[in-house]
């Protein structure tokens, strides 16, 4: 027990904090999926897009202000930075997408193709949100 106590003080906690935000995203993305779909009949293509898009911006927000508490303000420098957070995610997008076919070509496994490519954007979209997109607050 003390080990696992000695570890999990050593993970970051903007680490856990970006975990967390990554969980409730994808609860965001699944739920309006499925109210689009099943409560009020929208097509399963245009809830598709509809919950990505508001999952999207949920993961702005949440990660501006909960995990990397970003140091921008004015709408201008705001919305400069959800611009290059949906940039990330696109690019994460073209990766996942491509990483998929890439790795089921060679493993014929589509659910292992999808889980390993789930750990290559997780890990990706961390990585650009904390270098490219998210300033630090002073002193933060």
């Amino acid at each position: 027990m003390k080990r696992l106590r000695a570890l999990w003080a050593r993970v970051p906690r903007e680490t856990v904090r970006y975990a967390v935000a990554g969980v409730a995203t994808t609860a965001v993305n699944f739920v309006i999926f499925a109210l689009l779909t099943k409560l009020f009949g929208v097509r399963d293509r245009v809830a598709n897009i509809v919950s990505i898009s508001a999952a999207i911006v949920f993961a702005y927000v949440v990660n501006r202000r909960f995990v990397f508490r970003s140091g921008v303000r004015g709408f201008g420098g705001v919305a400069a930075e959800f611009g290059k957070f949906v940039g990330g995610r696109l690019l994460s997008m073209a990766v996942e997408y491509w990483g998929y076919i890439a790795v089921f070509a060679l493993l014929r496994r589509e659910l292992l193709a999808k889980a390993s490519t789930q750990v290559v954007v997780f890990v990706l979209n961390y990585v650009i949100s904390r270098i490219f997109v998210f300033e630090r607050k002073k002193g933060g």
